[in-house]
């Protein structure tokens, strides 16, 4: 099959079913179709609302279409019969190009100058405006780093809801735990992607992020949410590497402050005045947001970082940490300098940095490997700096990867800052004075 065009046929927006569905075919071929519920939304909105809503609809559709266009990659695309804005184009060429690069790079292809999206010569409407509420929604993925947003979050003056993706028990634990309300979103992928996937079509990471972002804003906008913090840490805007086509490989690109100003410029400009997305951990690094977590010990029982927890078909692992991937690594590195030995130990199972089957897992953490991870994990300097501190501690230095670290990988590598220097506030961010000032206080 080759497929000439992508094309996003519509969205049909029910509410009375709070359904909406998507729609894509590619020509010739295969016709795609997705469904977002929004469970609790009103039934009757007003005028401008509703035509927020289906501008927000609208660019769900044209957002979450990356992961059915990657299936042929067609060289042509067409979003809409009259074209889209140069600032809409703009956006989803980077959203699809360097949220598809980690995709390309392991399909060994190059999509630089290959996605286009046709551009229209009539004016775009002015978006409108709403007269928001002060309730703050923080997405809740069971994991160490959106807690500390709820957290901090909790702490403000403002009222709180989570929203929750889906319906994994363990995220819906960690909403429990926390105590405030929750919106559901639930997402069903077109039930025919799996079977083309099988055949051989195209398959790969896409940039979820940016797709859950985009349902963030129709749940916003239903719920009259006027602000949604993310909890995106600066360590998201690290590449894992540069590829032969001198493209940066970014595995977290929908979570990197690049993408958070363009999503938010072409909502301001094209979608609704005045809501308000940004990432509350954008100054943080993974350690920082690891010493903040470790002073929840409501959430220690029921969190989990493991992605093998959180698939659109259920949970890959019996357990919460699955102890052999990236993140149960990466996690298990950051909060030993924090947690107490022996509660982590309960926390995880077992001691990952006792284990010598984690030994190539550990060396592409600290740059010891051909590059990064492709996951959610921090920069390689945290991760050597993280070791050098628990080296120098009685309880953990005496660890098979510990001793392995400082005897044979640690005098071929750059050495590390010291732990305390990843600590502080970093100046790139979009975080408000209010909510820097309780950040600030957070650390202290």
């Amino acid at each position: 099959m080759n497929p000439k065009r992508f094309i996003f046929v519509g969205q049909q927006l029910d509410m009375a079913a709070r359904q909406l569905r998507l729609h894509w075919r590619c020509e010739p071929g295969p016709a795609f179709e997705e469904v977002f519920e929004f469970p609790g939304a009103p039934r009757v909105v007003d005028s401008q609302r509703r035509l927020a809503l289906d501008r927000a609809c609208e660019l769900l559709g044209q957002v979450a279409g990356v992961s059915y266009y990657k299936a042929f990659l067609p060289p042509q695309i067409q979003f809409s019969a009259a074209g889209i804005s140069s600032a809409r184009a703009r956006f989803l060429q980077e959203t699809y190009e360097f949220g598809l690069a980690e995709f390309a790079h392991q399909n060994g292809i190059s999509l630089r100058d290959k996605i286009r999206f046709p551009v229209g010569q009539g004016e775009v409407e002015p978006p409108p405006s709403l007269n928001w509420g002060d309730t703050v929604a923080v997405p809740v993925g069971g994991g160490k780093d959106s807690v500390v947003s709820l957290e901090l979050a909790k702490s403000s003056a403002s009222p709180v809801v989570s929203m929750q993706v889906g319906s994994s028990p363990l995220i819906e634990s960690v909403i429990s735990a926390s105590g405030v309300p929750r919106v559901q979103i639930l997402r069903r992928l077109s039930p025919n992607l799996k079977q083309i996937n099988a055949e051989g079509a195209l398959n790969g990471h896409v940039p979820v992020t940016g797709i859950l972002s985009a349902a963030f804003l129709v749940a916003s906008i239903w719920h009259d949410l006027g602000t949604v913090i993310m909890s995106n840490e600066r360590s998201a805007d690290a590449p894992n590497l540069i590829d032969q086509h001198g493209t940066a490989v970014n595995h977290q690109y929908s979570k990197s402050l690049a993408f958070e100003q363009s999503f938010s410029r072409v909502v301001e400009s094209e979608v609704v005045k005045g809501w308000r997305y940004f990432s509350l951990l954008r100054p943080l690094s993974e350690l920082a947001i690891a010493r903040l977590f470790a002073r929840h010990e409501a959430y220690f029982a029921v969190f989990s970082s493991c992605n093998r927890n959180f698939h659109l078909d259920g949970s890959r692992t019996s357990d919460r940490w699955c102890r052999n991937c990236p993140k149960c690594r990466f996690v298990f590195l950051a909060l030993a300098n924090f947690v107490e030995r022996d509660t982590l130990l309960s926390i995880f199972g077992g001691n990952l940095l006792d284990d010598q089957n984690q030994q190539a897992g550990f060396d592409a953490l600290i740059g010891a490997a051909d590059h990064k991870p492709f996951e959610c994990v921090g920069e390689v300097a945290e991760s050597r700096s993280a070791l050098d501190a628990l080296s120098a501690r009685t309880e953990w230095r005496d660890d098979y990867l510990i001793k392995r670290y400082l005897t044979e990988q640690k005098p071929k590598l750059p050495a590390a800052p010291p732990l305390q220097s990843h600590l502080g506030l970093a100046d790139d961010h979009r975080v408000s004075a209010p909510w820097l000032a309780d950040l600030k206080s957070a650390l202290s």
